[in-house]
């Protein structure tokens, strides 16, 4: 919870240095369909904004006014993790209403209009329900899901369901993610011990980590993040 964040301090004389990777979920996503549209946007690095690119698309504006800190941007981030999970509108609307996601005049999106906005979201990008049907597929034969580090999601004894693809959507995004940001966890609190650093780890944020540092560690600590996060890696066969 980004609440959590906000009451995090340095120690004294320290100050807060945090990586956080970059809409690594959705791009695991994308990477992962094998849609060689959807490979390419999502190993765009430098300058690219996948939500503010969805925002561009389904509002209609120039991409420069839907940047962060804009509300469509908000509202397009939504968009993407509900669709690539396969949410369906009115779920989408109750989740937007609890997160205090509204139009500019606070009025809620209602379940109708959540449907057209993930309609657009899937008819530009043809790929992630492809992607759902072959996920659904194994699920269905295998009774599991492995990423790709290896950990299983064991489903033998679950009802197949609407449901339960669902958290199948969410696994392999979810724990590729998670498992990418504790190795470099383990690696980093080793590196620590081993130098004896002073600076030290406070928060695993699922996809950022956030440190104590002393000011004059955390240059060699955000080279160590950098060269410990910006790794490539395969995902069932294409590289990201």
């Amino acid at each position: 919870d980004k609440r959590a964040r906000r009451v995090m301090f340095p120690d004294p004389g320290h100050v807060i240095v945090e990586a956080d990777s970059s809409q690594v979920e959705g791009r695991i996503v994308f990477i992962r369909t094998k849609d060689p549209e959807l490979i390419k946007l999502g190993r765009q690095r430098i300058g690219f904004d996948q939500h503010a690119f969805t925002a561009s698309m389904v509002f209609k504006k120039p991409v420069e006014q839907v940047g962060k800190g804009t509300q469509e941007r908000q509202v397009a981030k939504s968009i993407s993790h509900a669709a690539q999970r396969a949410m369906q509108g009115k779920t989408m609307a109750d989740w937007m209403l609890q997160n205090n996601m509204t139009h500019t005049d606070l009025t809620p999106y209602d379940a109708d209009e959540c449907d057209g906005l993930l309609d657009t979201y899937h008819k530009a990008f043809p790929g992630i329900r492809i992607w759902q049907q072959g996920m659904r597929r194994t699920l269905r034969a295998t009774k599991r899901l492995v990423n790709r580090w290896g950990r299983i999601w064991d489903v033998r004894y679950e009802e197949m369901n609407d449901n339960l693809y669902r958290r199948g959507y969410n696994f392999l995004p979810q724990s590729e993610c998670a498992d990418l940001t504790n190795q470099c966890f383990a690696a980093l609190y080793k590196w620590f011990k081993a130098e004896h650093m002073c600076s030290k780890i406070m928060l695993q944020e699922h996809d950022s980590l956030v440190l104590s540092c002393l000011p004059t560690e955390a240059y060699d600590v955000a080279v160590f993040l950098r060269d410990h996060l910006e790794v490539e890696l395969d995902y069932d066969g294409v590289n990201l």
